[in-house]
């Protein structure tokens, strides 16, 4: 009877769990509990999300709110770790085999600027200097030039971290920002996963 009861309360709890991850676009998961009630609910959710959820065993149900979120932190800090890194490791893999993806300030420039782009991604301490054309909006990185190499008119200095980023938005493309150690440092900071393949 304990066993049905605990069952069951599993997935209630199941289903709004995957209610709340489906309406707030939620990707990752951690789960915590006594071992049985914990093991009950790893069964009733759905296998897609099962998959994305880490569990936390011998956690006390009476535990305090901040105690919980004391506990969860480290391992969402893990988590998202390990997903910066696979992004990185996956866009230097699709760079290196001419695949579709850029790295370096200059391609990724390229890459924005041709509409290539499917998504940014840029390293927390990427910092460089660039300029951007009064007119055209053409932009590049370096030193400023006496006047746009593409329409001729003035240019001023900018942030690339900022032009980069507000190009990419203003093009609706995502925006990854990852932290250091992962290995896009050695690539400039950044770079970009393309729609298409560049000339």
């Amino acid at each position: 009877h304990v066993e049905h009861n605990i069952a069951e309360f599993a997935e209630d709890v199941a289903k709004a769990v995957a209610t709340t991850c489906t309406k707030q676009a939620i990707s990752r998961v951690v789960l915590g509990g006594e071992v049985v009630a914990l093991a009950a609910l790893e069964k009733a959710l759905p296998a897609a999300l099962g998959r994305q959820a880490v569990s936390l065993e011998h956690m006390d149900a009476e535990l305090p709110d901040h105690k919980v979120l004391l506990a969860t932190l480290p391992v969402m800090a893990a988590l998202q770790t390990q997903h910066e890194q696979s992004t990185v490791t996956d866009l230097l893999g699709l760079a290196a085999g001419g695949e579709l993806a850029v790295v370096g300030v200059e391609p990724t420039l390229y890459a924005l600027q041709a509409g290539a782009a499917d998504k940014l991604v840029m390293a927390d301490g990427f910092a460089a200097d660039g300029w951007r054309c009064t007119v055209c909006l053409a932009y590049g990185s370096g030193g400023t030039p006496f006047a746009c190499p593409t329409c001729q008119q003035p240019v001023v200095a900018v942030d690339l971290k900022e032009s980069l980023a507000g190009n990419a938005a203003r093009l609706g493309l995502p925006i990854e920002f990852v932290r250091p150690g992962t290995g896009l440092d050695g690539e400039q900071g950044v770079g970009a996963y393309l729609r298409y393949p560049l000339p």
